[in-house]
């Protein structure tokens, strides 16, 4: 079982930046901003920045590690 991480507060009271996001949940800001884009994530945009409220990025990472789960299992199965 994963350790589970402390996620820091978020810096802003619009919530994470993108940076602090992708950080969060380990991936580059680049492919951060391209799961926003892609309608993966929900973020705002304030003054030319992107934003995820916490609530937002812990279902986020919820769905991913779930579909990462589900698709060890499947790998398990094809062996």
């Amino acid at each position: 079982m994963p350790a589970k991480v402390s996620v820091p507060k978020p810096s802003t009271p619009q919530g994470y930046t993108a940076k602090e996001a992708a950080h969060i949940i380990g991936v580059s800001g680049k492919s951060f901003r391209r799961m926003i884009r892609k309608g993966k994530v929900e973020a705002i945009k304030f003054s030319g920045r992107w934003y995820i409220a916490p609530k937002a990025l812990a279902e986020f990472n919820k769905a991913r590690e779930e579909a990462n789960k589900a698709k060890e299992e499947e790998n398990k199965e094809e062996s």
